[in-house]
């Protein structure tokens, strides 16, 4: 950029080239360590930080713009040799990534894998204070909790598996996470 559009100020080269400030103020110090960059004394506005390429910066660019063609036709051979455009792939990447984040896929595929290893187990009375515990949560969460959920949960063979019903328990890692009651209720005929 120095050697195509001359002078430039450290915040004009970072919005340019999209990098951060901090970022360019670094590779422009590796620069001037390198002899490639100066300080522009003779610049006008003296509150402005300005560099300039140094003589040595200016050959070292023509160098560069050559090894530059060099690579440019290097990429296009390998972009016409190969079966998948790696530009276009990494374009499509981050319009996925824009879509939904990697942050998010990657809890998403966590999700997946513990899911895969819940485990639906029926009823037996080891579960009983897990499902009074995961019914007592849920309940209070949404509802407010009534003398007739303290009995059900107290005694769920009584009020549910001996009428029928069925329960069953998610676990995850044998551990108790989830719970579901089925309970056969009356039909009831809506359209006479």
């Amino acid at each position: 950029m120095l050697a195509e559009e001359g002078e430039k100020t450290i915040t004009e080269i970072a919005v340019e080239i999209g990098h951060s400030q901090p970022s360019v103020s670094k590779i422009i110090q590796a620069m001037t360590g390198a002899g490639l960059v100066q300080e522009n004394r003779d610049s006008q506005d003296k509150r402005r930080n300005v560099v300039e390429l140094t003589p040595k910066g200016i050959d070292f660019a023509k160098e560069l713009k050559v090894q530059c063609v060099d690579v440019d036709a290097a990429i296009n051979s390998v972009i016409s040799e190969a079966r998948h455009n790696l530009w276009e792939a990494l374009e499509e990447w981050e319009f996925l990534l824009d879509q939904k984040p990697l942050l998010r896929r990657v809890q998403e595929q966590k999700k997946l894998k513990e899911s895969k290893e819940v485990q639906i187990v029926p009823y037996e009375s080891q579960y009983q204070s897990a499902f009074r515990a995961l019914n007592e949560e849920w309940i209070s969460t949404y509802f407010k909790m009534e003398e007739a959920d303290y009995k059900v949960l107290d005694d769920p063979e009584a009020y549910i598996l001996d009428k029928r019903g069925k329960i069953f328990v998610a676990l995850y890692n044998n551990e108790p996470v989830g719970v579901c009651a089925l309970i056969k209720m009356p039909c009831r005929n809506y359209f006479n």
